[in-house]
């Protein structure tokens, strides 16, 4: 099961690669459509299961401390990735700009 997942990753980063210059707008909303259906069918298939109703309450706090660290993480993670990437476009767009300078200068001289 797990290499069927690693696969459907990669051919679906394959495939984004390829249509990389195509109008896919459509996508976001769908996968957020996605996502709210694969959550509300898990959370009818864990309202089903007795055991684990039973389990819920001696695992609730875990559960939940698990949950909120993994959002602080994957916050930070992003948060992070944003940062240098944006600090990279603006030492980018200010050493375009010193050449600009520089060329004009050069000309002018």
């Amino acid at each position: 099961m797990i290499l069927l997942l690693i696969i459907c990753g990669l051919v679906g980063g394959l495939l984004g690669w390829r249509l990389r210059h195509r109008n896919l707008s459509f996508i976001s909303p769908t996968v957020t459509i996605l996502v709210c259906l694969l959550l509300f069918i898990m959370g009818i298939e864990i309202g089903s299961d007795e055991a684990a109703l039973a389990q819920l309450k001696e695992m609730g706090w875990v559960s939940l401390v698990i949950a909120v660290f993994a959002m602080l993480g994957s916050i930070g993670v992003t948060w992070g990735f944003f940062y240098l990437s944006r600090k990279k476009r603006q030492q980018a767009k200010e050493k375009s700009h010193t050449a600009e300078r520089e060329d004009y200068n050069a000309d002018t001289l």
